[in-house]
């Protein structure tokens, strides 16, 4: 039996994972992890392997919804999509990064 096609299309050339919705998608190493306010952290990531942008060689990322997160400590790491911003905010809800440990292809 022939595949049949929806005839959908896309202007991603990422497989479909929104690469191109943010500014840095990169494997990174978490090298501090320190509170911040609200319960929340703050993160000093050393990107590893870039797949998009040209992040800083260290950055420092603050989390939205840190309790809804996997645990993250330092030496871990992670497949980060992250958004220019001022703080670089990691949010639960909005965000694709992910422990490497979980990521797929």
């Amino acid at each position: 039996m022939p595949r049949k096609h929806t005839g959908l299309t896309s202007t991603l050339k990422d497989c479909g994972v929104r690469a191109d919705w943010y500014n840095y998608v990169f494997v990174g190493l978490i090298s501090k992890v320190t509170p911040y306010e609200n319960h929340e952290k703050e993160i000093q990531i050393v990107p590893e392997e870039v797949f998009w942008g040209e992040p800083a060689t260290s950055l420092k990322v603050v989390t939205s919804q840190a309790a809804c997160m996997p645990e993250l400590k330092a030496e871990d790491k992670w497949l980060f999509y992250l958004r220019k911003g001022n703080p670089i905010v990691l949010d639960y809800y909005a965000n694709d990064s992910l422990p490497i440990s979980d990521a797929q292809e």
